[in-house]
């Protein structure tokens, strides 16, 4: 009765985490309005207390060690992380307004517990496909929801004339489409299934969300897809040849190319028309206008990547927050001036280069960051922060490069969805990498691959 208590209390807490895990992947993908993330954490919260009450009879020092013991393998990464965090949280106590502090740890509280319970629960194969089958079908729901929002049901404010998009940042939008689209990859080159099947697979979930991506009008995504799918086709083109045949490859490859673009120009060209048409009849969204000057087409947009306007705000941003930090005393530059230094900062400033591209200044009362994790934790943590932030991410760019190395395919997966993550958080993100969620469940899933192929080897290389 006892082993049957434990079993039920681990598959409760594992069914728990996957819904708080799609909850939060959809919230990043949409607006917050229904709290989808917080209400799942009440099931998650209730499922972990029936998981430690059903394993307490050896004491909670027992079973933390136990829970820990599988990880030890991850052991540097892992204190770089634990350091960063630790250092975050003294950050915390001199906050120059608690405010803002406090809206960052209303959602790193939240993610550490999500996390722990992930240790609890990721413990083989099927429970690292799981997570990833959560991401895939987020993504998917967000691609198909945002289609059906702005041309059927409004289940979600229209945010966009011109774009597609869930959410007023966009951005973020994007991005958990793109990082569920990567998920699906990986489980697809990983399964079992034969080369023309995985082909098909492949090509239907690239064409049902590389549309969506290409109209969310996210300049960054793009710029990533430009990088990321001939890596991928290629990879997987060589691996299907050398297992299979250089024409067998080679046929598959143009299929899906041919058969992704014609899909995805059709859905582009039927959405860019009614797009176009609902703009003239209603113009921009009136108490949304994005920018002075209104809505460009995606067309537009991805032509500033070229052209070197698309981080014109950025730069000026990024040289506030450099100048600020470079004139500050020893003391500040070395611990920082606490969580939210970077947004009170663009408060106070009297730029003129700011004033002159905002001038009113309560628009950016609260509103405007460093724009940048490194900048952001130089001022909030100092030079400390800043060395911990760099040591982490090399760490964790070791273990991927290692399961690249080894020709790992989640190696390449995990190393894209990262560099995802890190690329987005060098441009933007409010406070830093801490405050993305997705960061949390991803850094857990690829040290956990790292574990797993040094403990059992093999793995589920290519060719």
């Amino acid at each position: 009765m006892f082993e049957e208590n434990r079993e039920n209390s681990q598959v409760l807490l594992r069914w728990a985490l996957l819904l708080s895990a799609f909850c939060g992947a959809f919230e990043i993908g949409a607006s917050s309005i229904y709290r989808l993330f917080p209400l799942s954490l009440i099931p998650l919260v209730a499922a972990f207390a029936f998981w430690i009450l059903n394993r307490r009879k050896k004491g909670l020092i027992h079973l933390a060690g136990q829970t820990i013991a599988p990880w030890r393998d991850a052991a540097i990464p892992l204190i770089w992380i634990l350091a960063y965090l630790l250092w975050d949280g003294i950050n915390l106590l001199y906050a120059p307004i608690w405010q803002y502090g406090w809206e960052k740890y209303r959602v790193v509280l939240p993610m550490l517990f999500v996390s722990l319970c992930l240790v609890c629960v990721l413990q083989d194969r099927k429970g690292r496909n799981g997570l990833l089958l959560i991401f895939t079908g987020a993504g998917m729901l967000l691609s198909i929801g945002s289609v059906v929002n702005y041309l059927v049901w409004r289940v979600y404010p229209l945010y966009y004339t011109l774009r597609l998009t869930l959410r007023r940042d966009y951005n973020m939008f994007a991005t958990a489409v793109l990082l569920g689209m990567l998920s699906g990859y990986g489980l697809i080159v990983t399964s079992k299934k034969s080369y023309g099947i995985k082909t098909l697979l492949l090509g239907a979930l690239t064409a049902l969300e590389l549309p969506v991506l290409y109209l969310s009008g996210s300049r960054r995504t793009y710029l990533l897809l430009l990088l990321f799918l001939p890596l991928f086709l290629l990879l997987f083109s060589i691996d299907r040849a050398r297992n299979d045949s250089w024409k067998q490859a080679l046929t598959g490859a143009i299929a899906l190319v041919l058969g992704v673009g014609a899909l995805s120009f059709g859905e582009v060209f039927l959405m860019e028309g009614c797009m176009n048409q609902m703009y003239q009849q209603q113009g921009e969204i009136p108490e949304l206008v994005p920018v002075p000057g209104g809505e460009t087409t995606v067309g537009e947009r991805y032509d500033t990547t070229t052209d070197g306007s698309a981080l014109d705000k950025r730069l000026m941003l990024w040289r506030i927050a450099w100048e600020d930090y470079r004139s500050s005393g020893t003391l500040a530059q070395t611990v920082g001036q606490g969580l939210g230094y970077d947004i009170l900062l663009y408060d106070l400033s009297d730029d003129p280069e700011l004033a002159a591209e905002y001038p009113d200044p309560s628009v950016r009362m609260g509103v405007l960051s460093a724009h940048n994790m490194l900048l952001t934790d130089l001022l909030s943590g100092g030079w400390i922060k800043g060395v911990l932030l760099v040591g982490m991410l090399l760490a964790l760019a070791w273990r991927v490069l290692w399961l690249i190395w080894s020709r790992q395919w989640m190696g390449f997966v995990y190393g894209c969805i990262l560099f995802t993550i890190v690329a987005g958080n060098g441009v933007s993100n409010r406070f830093g990498l801490l405050y993305d969620k997705f960061f949390y469940f991803y850094v857990g899933l690829t040290l956990w691959e790292t574990i797993s192929f040094r403990r059992d080897g093999g793995g589920e290389q290519w060719a």
